[in-house]
């Protein structure tokens, strides 16, 4: 049976219902948020912080020594980019004697049920960044679900043109399910596995990207529903399927000034020590209930100045699908 232990008045953390919650994997969702836009560490809430710009990076500037001179100088040309962390966070309310079936293990299914949430507003945060209107792109030679259909030269095109715009090369592939179905039985990509008219999922992820000179595939399989509560339900991908995206992302524990399409930014309140994610629980008399609250300091935040030349650092490609 499921128990509930009694909270107080007071928010008490709950380490168990926490490691609960970070373990759930819901459904074997896959999240390309994580590896799109790292976790790193902001000093501020809200405020500036500093950026290395594109244009510092890739200037020759003469390191030539003239005899009995001096040697020459130049500035690290950070851009300041305004960012605002917002507390998020959810609760899940257990009212006492509204005869909910206690059968249910209620704590672990409020922990669960939190991280899809949770895990969902991110996923749709990073999308609207990596997706968004107006972004430089590359259009479908055919659809891929077409005979026509090439996706490694559409791709490898896009590369290209993401080079020629930032000197720099994309090292991801963003892409959704549909869109990795649809590579497994393309005729471009079976056509570099002689003998094969279909090949594995895993088979699109280790390859794809390696076939492209990019060294990560992220896949995002996770789906929300837009409809209101009660009404007939409006699936839809968290990444669309009209699109792939080929961006420059941050490696885990890169420092917070390194040039990439932006970072997943966690604020840490000095009275609370370094957190995730804090899992808490407390008693509310006047509903006569238990609260289960997961609450954290992080905000996706796209990383680069509006007057540096090569942002933004994402190109996107058309696939046909709809």
């Amino acid at each position: 049976m499921g128990l509930i232990v009694p909270g107080t008045a007071f928010a008490t953390p709950r380490v168990d219902l926490a490691d609960a919650y970070m373990q759930w994997n819901p459904n074997n969702v896959e999240y390309m948020f994580p590896s799109a836009f790292p976790d790193a560490q902001s000093d501020v809430a809200s405020g500036e912080i500093a950026m290395e710009t594109l244009a510092s990076l890739l200037t020759d500037d003469n390191i030539d020594r003239e005899a009995g001179g001096t040697f020459n100088q130049v500035d690290i040309e950070l851009a300041k980019i305004l960012i605002a962390i917002r507390g998020k966070g959810l609760e899940i309310a257990f009212h006492y004697n509204d005869g909910r079936d206690l059968t249910y293990n209620f704590e672990l299914g409020a922990a669960r049920r939190l991280r899809q949430k949770v895990n969902t507003h991110f996923e749709r945060a990073a999308s609207a960044i990596l997706f968004a209107a107006g972004l430089p792109t590359t259009s479908a030679t055919a659809a891929w679900s077409a005979s026509a259909g090439v996706p490694i030269t559409d791709i490898g095109t896009a590369k290209a043109t993401f080079f020629a715009r930032t000197g720099m090369y994309p090292n991801a592939i963003v892409m959704n399910g549909k869109q990795r179905d649809t590579l497994v039985t393309n005729a471009q990509m079976t056509g570099r596995f002689p003998g094969s008219t279909r090949i594995g999922y895993q088979d699109v992820v280790t390859s794809f990207g390696a076939l492209l000179g990019i060294p990560n595939v992220i896949v995002s399989t996770a789906v929300y529903n837009s409809a209101a509560k009660g009404l007939t339900p409006v699936i839809a991908s968290a990444v669309p399927n009209t699109h792939i995206a080929l961006a420059l992302v941050a490696t885990p524990n890169a420092p917070l000034e390194t040039a990439c399409v932006g970072r997943n930014l966690i604020y840490t309140d000095p009275d609370e020590g370094a957190l995730d994610i804090l899992f808490e629980q407390y008693y509310w008399a006047k509903t006569h209930s238990e609260i289960y609250r997961v609450r954290c300091m992080k905000q996706i935040n796209q990383l680069k100045a509006t007057t540096d030349t090569y942002s933004p650092l994402i190109q996107l490609v058309a696939t046909g699908l709809t």
